[in-house]
């Protein structure tokens, strides 16, 4: 993929409207999507095209929410690296559960994996303990401790 990836980041809805719309008319670029982000109402409003294009409307919708004092933050990526496009062709975002993620991730046939990368999936072990990372504990991450089916052996370690 050799298109730029612009982001800003925008406190409410109708501001991230305003601010898409902006961007959209300034240059050449498409939207890919407006992605909730955590806490405060922010958005992130994300657009694809040429480096200059996405530069241009970058700024441009910068402006337009400093000037509604809804600005957060702004970042241009020049170059996506490869394997990076999934997220924007699958539409993923910071809400979507990590069994979706996993599961787009294993269908997409066409994503590259370097030699660097996990190639074998059985290496990959699934667990849902953060503590004890037991395939059968039943505690999540953000449960109590003394949830976990080895809580009396970790505490006994410290």
């Amino acid at each position: 993929m050799n298109q730029a990836l612009g982001m800003i980041e925008v406190t409410g809805f109708g501001c991230a409207v305003n601010v898409s719309d902006v961007m959209v008319k300034t240059a050449n670029v498409t939207i890919v999507g407006i992605e909730r982000a955590k806490g405060s109402g922010w958005l992130t409003i994300k657009v694809l095209g040429d480096v200059g294009a996405v530069d241009a409307a970058v700024e441009s919708g910068c402006a337009a929410a400093k000037k509604d004092q809804k600005y957060v933050a702004s970042k241009i990526i020049p170059r996506l690296g490869t394997g990076l496009d999934i997220w924007l062709k699958k539409g993923l975002d910071a809400s979507t559960e990590k069994e979706q993620i996993t599961s787009l991730v294993s269908k997409e046939e066409d994503l590259e994996i370097d030699n660097k990368s996990i190639t074998n999936k059985d290496e990959i072990e699934e667990y849902t303990c953060n503590l004890c990372k037991d395939p059968t504990c039943q505690r999540t991450k953000g449960e109590p401790r003394k949830e976990c089916l080895h809580y009396e052996e970790l505490r006994e370690e410290k």
